[in-house]
């Protein structure tokens, strides 16, 4: 099943201070609590980020694109503890009304992994705090569960991207 998720935030950072930090690559860390380390292996377009998670575990990443003019960054994550098969995400930086402020809209294409029929419960993800209990026909129910952790997480992010930004803006 496949399911695109669309997070969209105005914060008040001038956009290029934004999109600098964003097609910086690295720095993940800071903005994403579940992310212990982040390390990129190469530069630009092809350039491959390893995120280690706090609980144990990693994601992998290939950067696809990185279009300055248009500020617009997109990666392929291949490698992760999910259950997804396929995860595309681009995230676009425009500046808002007020020229000191920007929108961050971030979206995340992924391919929903079928639900094991034999799990009796069913985890959305690696160490999540909730545990569904899932029959044959609940797929559904695990499938926005996954949904609404991205969309939060993701959501988190640019709140914490707009926090670590200001917190530099100030020193």
């Amino acid at each position: 099943m496949i399911k695109t998720i669309n997070v969209t935030k105005t914060i008040d950072v001038p956009a290029e201070k934004a999109w600098k930090a964003i097609s910086s690559i690295g720095g993940l860390e800071r903005w994403f609590p579940v992310i212990k380390t982040c390390t990129v292996e190469g530069e630009g377009v092809g350039a491959v980020r390893t995120l280690e998670l706090a609980q144990g575990g990693k994601m992998r990443d290939r950067i696809d694109e990185i279009d300055y003019e248009n500020k617009r960054f997109r990666y392929l994550r291949f490698e992760h503890p999910f259950p997804i098969k396929n995860y595309l995400c681009t995230i676009e930086v425009t500046t808002a009304p007020g020229d000191r402020r920007s929108t961050i809209s971030w979206s995340v294409e992924v391919e929903l992994d079928a639900v094991p029929n034999n799990a009796p419960d069913y985890k959305p993800y690696p160490g999540a705090s909730i545990t569904l209990q899932v029959e044959r026909n609940e797929e559904d129910k695990a499938h926005a569960v996954m949904v609404d952790f991205l969309k939060n997480i993701i959501s988190d992010a640019i709140t914490a991207i707009e926090q670590d930004l200001r917190n530099s803006m100030v020193r």
